[in-house]
């Protein structure tokens, strides 16, 4: 009988419940993890010539969380990755490898890309020595649109030629539009790559302009330049004013606008100063929808009125004022 009434007792105050010797413990704190850091970064290979590719790669100090980690990219004058500003690192993965192509020096020297994890402050760098192209194997040729006249809105097509095939591997041109915030403009990709073996490669581009004027890109191999000037035009009919030096020559840009020109536009131009000479008419050619226009400043005394050229085509006349400096 006593067992029994000995057992009653004890549950009925709990203490059953209780394993013997850790009533009172608390489960130990689990230490937050370190954050992640950049281990190392690094570019292989270690010298790289001007138009070429290499790769880099970005290790952690440990595996990427959930979600993986971003990398921001900072490049020391050379082009961006192909994968852009930044690239993520996988969750459970340490490192991550990319191409990224660079740009042609005129002369050799250290190149660099940083590599910095979002949100932090420390950055890791890789060096490269950035090697010029010899211009005697890696060349610009020429470079050429499918249209030399065009009307603001117009889809280009550039060609970019090599005098030599291209390496291994491809070759990089840089491309520069050459513009600044003028009536005429053009939107340029900043490089073509040339793929291996070949000697040309084609790039899209756009023509942009609110008034007529001249533009001239180029494409650049650092040691080697080709480029192909461009009369941009409105969609309406218009001519370009200038601020010549007085004694010079110079030319204005003059545009019919998107109107069809099947066989070739007849101009009348006429200069309202004889310090300011000008040809009698111009012919835009058929298919074409601008021109340039030649014509010479003399002597200019300051305080003068401004002289301006007056054109007239198809019952249409514009006026641009000439600004001598």
């Amino acid at each position: 009988m006593k067992p029994r009434a000995l057992r009653l007792r004890t549950a009925s105050l709990g203490l059953a419940l209780v394993p013997l010797g850790l009533a009172g413990l608390q489960p130990p704190a689990v230490a937050d993890e370190a954050p992640v850091t950049i281990k190392s970064s690094t570019v292989t290979p270690s010298t790289i010539i001007g138009g070429s590719g290499g790769t880099q790669t970005v290790t952690l100090s440990r595996p990427a969380p959930e979600g993986g980690t971003e990398v921001r990219l900072r490049y020391d004058k050379i082009y961006e990755a192909t994968v852009g500003n930044s690239v993520r690192v996988p969750a459970g993965q340490t490192s991550v490898t990319f191409p990224f192509r660079v740009a042609a020096p005129t002369a050799t020297h250290t190149g660099a890309i940083s590599a910095q994890i979002t949100g932090s402050t420390a950055t890791s760098s890789a060096g490269f020595t950035h090697q010029a192209a010899d211009p005697s194997t890696r060349a610009v040729s020429t470079l050429r649109f499918n249209e030399t006249a065009p009307v603001d809105g117009t889809p280009l097509t550039g060609t970019v030629e090599l005098k030599y095939p291209a390496p291994s591997g491809g070759l990089t041109v840089s491309l520069w539009a050459n513009t600044a915030y003028g009536a005429a403009s053009m939107y340029l990709p900043s490089y073509v790559t040339v793929p291996a073996g070949a000697v040309k490669a084609d790039f899209q581009a756009y023509a942009f302009a609110d008034g007529p004027g001249f533009v001239k890109p180029s494409a650049d191999l650092g040691t080697s330049l080709a480029s192909q000037e461009l009369v941009m035009t409105p969609k309406a009919f218009a001519l370009s004013g200038d601020a010549p030096k007085p004694n010079s020559s110079s030319r204005l840009a003059l545009g019919i606008g998107d109107a069809a020109n099947p066989s070739g536009a007849v101009v009348f131009l006429k200069s309202n100063s004889p310090e300011v000479k000008v040809p009698a008419q111009v012919t835009v050619p058929a298919g074409k929808h601008a021109v340039a226009v030649p014509y010479s400043m003399g002597d200019f005394t300051q305080g003068s009125p401004w002289p301006t050229v007056t054109a007239t085509w198809n019952g249409k006349t514009v006026t641009s004022l000439i600004f001598p400096q």
